[in-house]
């Protein structure tokens, strides 16, 4: 069994997946294997892939799939994953210099408190080599997802090297049509069994495209309003002691104006969310968007 699994989900990126591969070949750490799951490409994909194969020594595990998004091609990788910590790594960025030494390294003592589920560490830009969002409060901190982001006011993109057991218990939930579900669904719902040890050195280099997965929330939104949906929902009765009141009703207007995107009626939504005061207060403003996202679809179609 590999001591890492690399996960790399990837669509029409053969221009510049070979720069993320070559990131992974050249760590000093080869006890790994790399799956790469094809979202649908119809580019060079596969045969760049193919020729970094066989220049590598250790495993490498393409898959091809219809195109379904990222949530998807995630639980595509579950089902092949087999190293004891898994990195998901976008097709877009790079491993740091001596990344994955890194992790090993603190991952020997992380992985003697029973409630740790992997090593978070630090991103930079590609471009500036400057620290993504923040650093963390303190370096080693033991804290779970939640508290770090909500409470201690973490942001910024980061990497993670989580125990590929635990991934494999949490795997991302699918809706009809969709194919964007927001990350932190999965990391939320881990943070309330298992903490990460986190440390403030850089283990990713990121780039952010115009056409990355980053770009367009609001088009995610409306796009995906199932998904997103259920993530405010989990906020809102599950998480909801981890977020202030002002981002709780925000999240509950949120989450009104998703719900009747996607055809849920209001008996249904007052029935799930369990603070029907802030249920009731938030309702307005969501009825609001809603009807404004409805005249502006009703607009366009007009115009075709």
């Amino acid at each position: 069994m590999p001591f890492f699994t690399i996960f790399i989900p990837t669509f029409n990126r053969g221009d510049i997946l070979q720069r993320t591969l070559n990131s992974i070949r050249g760590q000093k750490e080869h006890d790994l294997e790399v799956i790469i799951v094809d979202d649908g490409s119809t580019d060079n994909t596969k045969e760049v892939v193919e020729d970094w194969r066989q220049a590598v020594d250790f495993n490498v595990i393409y898959l091809y799939q219809p195109n379904q998004g990222k949530a998807a091609a995630h639980n595509t990788m579950l089902k092949h994953a087999q190293g004891e910590l898994t990195i998901l790594l976008d097709s877009d960025d790079l491993l740091a210099e001596n990344a994955l030494a890194t992790i090993r390294h603190h991952w020997k003592q992380a992985k003697q408190e029973p409630d740790c589920a992997g090593i978070e560490g630090l991103s930079i830009d590609l471009e500036t080599g400057g620290v993504l969002g923040t650093v963390y409060p303190r370096d080693g901190m033991l804290c779970n997802y939640l508290k770090m982001r909500q409470q201690y006011g973490v942001k910024g993109d980061k990497l993670n090297a989580i125990k590929t057991s635990v991934l494999k218990a949490f795997p991302f939930p699918r809706f009809a049509g969709e194919k964007h579900v927001p990350p932190s669904t999965v990391w939320s719902r881990i943070a309330h069994q298992y903490q990460f040890l986190h440390i403030n050195e850089a283990l990713q280099k990121k780039e952010y495209r115009a056409d990355g997965i980053t770009k367009g929330w609001d088009d995610k939104k409306t796009h995906n309003p199932c998904g997103y949906r259920q993530f405010y929902l989990e906020i809102l009765n599950d998480h909801k002691d981890y977020y202030a009141l002002s981002k709780r009703f925000s999240c509950a207007r949120r989450y009104v104006y998703l719900s009747l995107l996607c055809g849920i009626k209001v008996g249904q939504q007052v029935s799930e969310m369990h603070n029907k005061l802030l249920y009731a207060m938030a309702f307005p403003l969501g009825f609001l968007k809603y009807l404004k996202t409805k005249n502006a679809r009703s607009a366009m179609t007009r115009v075709r």
